[in-house]
């Protein structure tokens, strides 16, 4: 029919007395070949989908309904265009295997409520699929980071893109871990996605190093950092002590402050440091800023 032309490409001439099974795609032939003998062994009515050819060569899934009048052999045949629907699925099933296998927990949400997350959700925060469905989202917030969250979605709902915060989500044991989140929005169906990625570890170091920072400064002792006789870094007892400030560091060399009569001892000192072995009481004598020796 005229139908069977618009979508094909070919008309009544190019299909008279052609077989079927020219086009079919190559993959597809047994699907025909199936079909057709299902409906000469009697069947009344035989539903398959295969992919036939176009007269531009490109290929089209369709989904068939046949039937047969078994005393003439005819058969009548109605088709419907179903590539995109096939495609879609196609891409549903892609999705849904990066959703499986990602290693950053993923999750689809509806206004402020769950509807989907994925494995690695689970084995991150304890919870399975049936546990979050429709569970509010500032239900696993912390209670100190819960206005991070709600500004999150307000500014979703508001229509922007793309929102990245960091904030701790509670875990099926009652533990907490450090999120970053990044979260976007389909405005049409009001769909929330967002990818979060546990930086738990990240923050905590971030606090140590933090705390030792404070450490570093406040110490009345001097503490210093060095690599290949070049200091890195100082301390503010180092400064007050003798004298050197950060920006004297890359003047002077770790050896040349040392007193001429104690390089000896020092080397010593600096050959079991590379062997990895302890250094404990060692005592020289540094010279100062100004010249003298301490």
């Amino acid at each position: 029919n005229p139908a069977f032309t618009r979508n094909l490409g070919y008309d009544q001439k190019e299909m008279d007395g052609k077989p079927f099974l020219s086009i079919a795609h190559p993959d597809d032939a047994n699907a025909y070949v199936d079909a057709i003998n299902k409906l000469k062994k009697g069947e009344s009515m035989v539903n398959h989908r295969a992919r036939a050819r176009c007269k531009d060569e490109s290929y089209k899934w369709l989904d068939w309904s046949s039937t047969i009048d078994i005393k003439t052999g005819t058969m009548y045949a109605v088709a419907r265009d179903v590539t995109e629907i096939v495609e879609n699925e196609k891409s549903l099933k892609m999705a849904d295997t990066f959703f499986n296998m990602s290693y950053d927990m993923l999750v689809v949400a509806k206004g402020e409520y769950f509807e989907k997350v994925n494995p690695a959700f689970t084995r991150n925060l304890g919870y399975d699929q049936k546990e979050m469905d429709g569970k509010p989202f500032l239900s696993i917030a912390h209670p100190d980071d819960a206005n991070a969250y709600i500004d999150a979605i307000n500014k979703l709902k508001k229509g922007e893109s793309m929102v990245n915060h960091r904030a701790r989500a509670r875990c099926k044991d009652g533990s907490y871990k450090w999120l970053d989140w990044s979260s976007t929005v389909d405005i049409k169906t009001g769909i929330m996605y967002a990818v979060a990625r546990d930086v738990t570890e990240i923050v905590e170091n971030e606090g140590s190093l933090k705390m030792a920072g404070k450490f570093f400064n406040l110490a009345f002792d001097i503490l210093t950092v060095a690599k290949e006789e070049h200091f890195i870094k100082i301390n503010p007892a180092f400064t007050k002590t003798l004298g050197y400030d950060e920006k004297d560091l890359d003047k002077i060399k770790f050896t040349d402050l040392t007193h001429p009569d104690d390089k000896g001892v020092a080397n010593e000192m600096f050959a079991k440091l590379l062997k990895g072995e302890p250094v404990v009481n060692f005592r020289d004598r540094v010279l100062c800023k100004d010249g003298t020796y301490k």
